[in-house]
């Protein structure tokens, strides 16, 4: 078993790390001297690099990093020399990294021994590497690939920005390679009203916000009012692929979006129950000491509860091929447990229990019963801050379509103060919540294929 640190060290690793930060250059230097010594390069030069900026007229620190940066051109030169008869495209990637550091040494005031072939062995590979990227290119455009090509031309111009018409070739290749996407309205079997429209609203804002970014860089989406005037109302409550196929071709679109919601399931659950609570109360007698009593009183709290699904269903079809590139099927659910009582309490909320604080009262074994209700209910309701809700929040005494977004979350974890159920149309709604977020995961995953 390995032996374990004494926490002394743990609590002094922060002061450690800051001492070593204010290492001297003397002693930087000689840290680098040290993994030179080990054959880590790496390190050696950014131990001297640290000591030179601390001091750049110390000796030390200036021997240190000319000898640190000198091992490393040599290995570069020795790697880039062992690549370059076997493999143009990585020695002159090495080539570039080679050059970068050079850039890098030659802002500090040190001198390294330089070799006058390094340029010229640099211009050598970068535009062989270049015409090798710009030849894959044109093979990748001829074998029907304009979005590899386009990666390819890419490459090219990074090697050599000079190179032929590389930087004509670029912008050109890319209009071939972007996919033009129809996201059409889903098809609703659900009989909600304006659910297909409303939801393709989403998929395709939030889609053309996306598109050209890194995740959704080849895609265009095209707009939803060209969209819609392609589909009728028919092909909303029914569409099949010819009819997607057919629309997506009048929008001279590359591929389409379109699916279906279905499966619609409703399930409801009452929990009501009434609730004895019990309040401390100091009553005056007319002789003797004030006297403790408890009085009980019945809360009736009204507690409903509603379960959707629903299936969400979409397919991505090549509009010149008719193939399917894609199909997915994903459950979609919500929950709503709403709360709500009439019943309000007289002076300090925190003062009311489910049983009495008297540990004879035999009143206390019945009231484990109430708390095991309560807590199946109400989830993390506690008593005093829903008898709170009850006397100073608004009554909520029906659905309103505002409420929405509370139920956007699994609410029979804490319930929503509120008299009655979301609409079922409401909660099909709160089930579709994001569900832009799969469909365009989907044409992420698209994107790069040609």
């Amino acid at each position: 078993m390995r032996p374990r640190r004494p926490p002394i060290l743990f609590a002094l690793l922060p002061l450690l790390l800051a001492l070593a930060g204010c290492a001297s250059p003397a002693k930087l230097a000689e840290r680098s001297h040290d993994a030179l010594a080990q054959g880590d390069l790496r390190k050696a030069y950014e131990m001297a690099r640290r000591a030179l900026e601390k001091d750049p007229s110390h000796p030390d620190a200036r021997s240190a990093f000319g000898e640190a940066a000198t091992r490393i051109a040599i290995d570069y030169r020795t790697r880039i020399g062992r690549l370059a008869p076997i493999d143009t495209i990585d020695a002159a990637r090495e080539a570039i990294a080679f050059r970068a550091f050079r850039a890098e040494v030659a802002q500090h005031p040190v001198a390294i021994a330089t070799d006058p072939n390094d340029l010229e062995i640099e211009m050598v590979l970068c535009e062989g590497a270049a015409r090798l990227r710009y030849r894959d290119a044109e093979h990748s455009l001829a074998s029907g690939h304009p979005k590899e090509a386009y990666r390819r031309f890419l490459e090219s111009e990074e090697f050599d920005p000079d190179y032929g018409d590389v930087g004509q070739r670029i912008p050109e290749t890319l209009e071939r390679a972007l996919t033009h996407v129809a996201i059409l309205p889903f098809e609703n079997q659900t009989d909600v009203p304006d659910l297909s429209p409303r939801i393709a609203e989403r998929m395709v804002h939030e889609s053309e916000r996306r598109s050209a970014s890194p995740s959704l860089f080849f895609t265009r989406v095209i707009d939803l009012q060209s969209v819609l005037e392609e589909t009728s109302v028919a092909q909303m409550n029914r569409m099949t692929r010819e009819d997607a196929l057919a629309i997506g071709r009048r929008l001279r679109a590359d591929r389409v979006v379109y699916g279906r919601y279905t499966g619609l399931r409703v399930d409801n659950a009452t929990y009501d129950f009434i609730v004895p609570l019990y309040r401390k109360e100091i009553i005056k007698v007319a002789e003797g000491p004030p006297q403790e009593r408890w009085s009980e009183t019945m809360m009736n709290v009204r507690v409903r509860e509603r379960h959707i699904r629903v299936v969400m269903t979409w397919e991505v079809v090549d509009v010149r091929s008719g193939d399917l590139l894609a199909a997915h099927e994903e459950p979609r659910e919500s929950f709503a447990r709403v709360a709500w009582s009439d019943y309000r309490v007289d002076g300090d909320c925190d003062d009311y229990r489910f049983a009495p604080d008297d540990p004879g009262s035999p009143r206390r074994e019945r009231a484990q019963v109430s708390v095991e209700r309560w807590k199946e209910a109400m989830g993390s309701w506690t008593l005093p801050a829903f008898l709170e809700r009850v006397r100073t929040g608004p009554d909520r005494n029906s659905w309103s379509r505002q409420y929405r977004g509370e139920f956007i979350s699994d609410t029979r974890g804490r319930p929503v103060f509120l008299a009655a159920l979301p609409e079922v149309e409401d909660l099909v709604f709160v089930a579709l919540h994001k569900a832009e977020e799969p469909v365009i995961g989907t044409l992420r995953e698209l994107d790069s294929e040609d």
